[in-house]
Order: structure tokens, then C-alpha cells, then sequence
């Protein structure tokens, strides 16, 4: 009596769970000595502040092949009511755009409810020699997570071609002693990804560095 407010407090009771915003909804019933005003529901929203983490679950992975695809994988460490995006950025020495891999769009969603999805990458083969190469992806900042233990993950691409075999042009050739020249080309079966070096050995009766030949 003689006043005009009276207060309900609600005290929100913290905990960890990641679980979205919620609320309480407090109707007005009959009052006694009153009557109803305008308003009379109030809805007050508790701000979920937990949000959960979200890793690759390995570091590092190799092809047994040049062929076929790798995945992986960006867990969480529980579920969320709401997307999860997990952005991710590509370096490494193999080239993308389907001349070495192609991958799977950034970035990738993992849906309300679910733990985990998947980046795939695709392996392009070639017939080239050439050294395994990687590609190398790096999680950016996700949306509505934040980032766990693992965050860059090395997918290495196994080269599975033999190389190439070198023949000399020439078995025999007479050179005239007079300042004749012979050329004797190394030539490969097939191109090669890597520099190739020949390392040549020279014998027989006539005398080197000059005396007889240079070369």
C-alpha cells in the first residue's frame, strides 16, 4: 500500500553447457486490488555465453597413391544449436585448381546438431617424376566456435611414377684429329618433374684435358 512497483527477479544460474539463447516468459495473471495494464507478458532471454571448440582431428596425413581423395576432418568438442562455419586458407608446394588436387569450397558448415564435417582433397594424377608434394590447410576464425588444439593440417601427395630412363645419342662416332667435334646428346624417355643430371666418365687411349681431346 502506497506504492506503485513491485519486482520479480529472475537469477540466471550459469552453466556450460553449449546450448543457444533461451528464455523465461513471465505472464501476468488476475491481480488482486487491480486490473490488468497494457502489457502483460515480459520475456526475458538468457544470452547463451558458452560456445564450443573446433579442431582438425589429425595434423598430417599422406596419399598411398597420385590418385583418390583425402578427407579432414574439423570436429567439435560438443554439439551446438546453432551452424558452425570454419573457414580455412590453402599454401603448400602442390598447385590447386585441379592441376595437382582440387578441394572442397571454404568454408565449411557444420550443421546445428552435428559434430563434424569434412574437407576432401581430390588428387589429380599426372605421369610427371617428381618430388611427393603438400597442400597445407589452415583454419581460419570460425563462426560461433572458437578454435581447438589442431588448426593446420598437412595433406602430403604421394608420387607414384618412376623415372625416366637416359640414353646417349651415340654408341661409337670418328672425330677427325684435326679439330673435329662430335656431339653426343642425353636424352630422356619422358619428362621429368624434377632437374635431371647425367654424370659422364671418360677412359680409353686417348689423353684428356687437352692432349688428345677436351670435352
Amino acid at each position: 500500500a502506497g506504492n506503485t512497483t513491485g519486482t520479480a527477479t529472475i537469477t540466471i544460474t550459469s552453466d556450460l553447457l553449449v546450448e543457444g539463447n533461451e528464455t523465461v516468459i513471465l505472464t501476468m495473471g488476475s491481480p488482486t486490488n487491480a486490473t490488468q495494464g497494457a502489457i502483460t507478458v515480459h520475456t526475458a532471454t538468457i544470452t547463451d555465453d558458452d560456445v564450443p571448440t573446433v579442431t582438425f582431428t589429425s595434423a598430417s596425413q599422406s596419399s598411398s597413391a597420385e590418385s583418390g581423395t583425402m578427407t579432414i576432418t574439423a570436429q567439435l568438442s560438443e554439439t551446438s544449436p546453432v551452424n558452425v562455419s570454419v573457414p580455412f586458407t590453402l599454401t603448400g608446394t602442390a598447385s590447386g585448381g585441379g592441376i595437382d588436387y582440387s578441394i572442397t569450397t571454404s568454408p565449411i558448415t557444420i550443421s546445428a546438431g552435428a559434430t563434424s564435417a569434412n574437407i576432401t582433397v581430390t588428387i589429380q594424377s599426372d605421369a610427371l617424376d617428381e618430388d611427393n608434394e603438400t597442400v597445407i590447410v589452415t583454419m581460419g576464425t570460425p563462426t560461433n566456435a572458437t578454435q581447438g588444439a589442431t588448426t593446420v593440417h598437412t595433406a602430403t601427395i604421394t608420387d607414384d611414377d618412376d623415372p625416366p630412363t637416359v640414353t646417349l645419342s651415340k654408341s661409337t662416332s670418328n672425330i677427325v684429329e684435326n679439330g673435329g667435334t662430335a656431339t653426343i646428346t642425353a636424352t630422356l624417355s619422358t619428362v621429368s618433374g624434377r632437374s635431371v643430371t647425367v654424370y659422364l666418365g671418360f677412359s680409353g687411349t686417348a689423353t684428356g684435358s687437352g692432349t688428345d681431346y677436351t670435352a
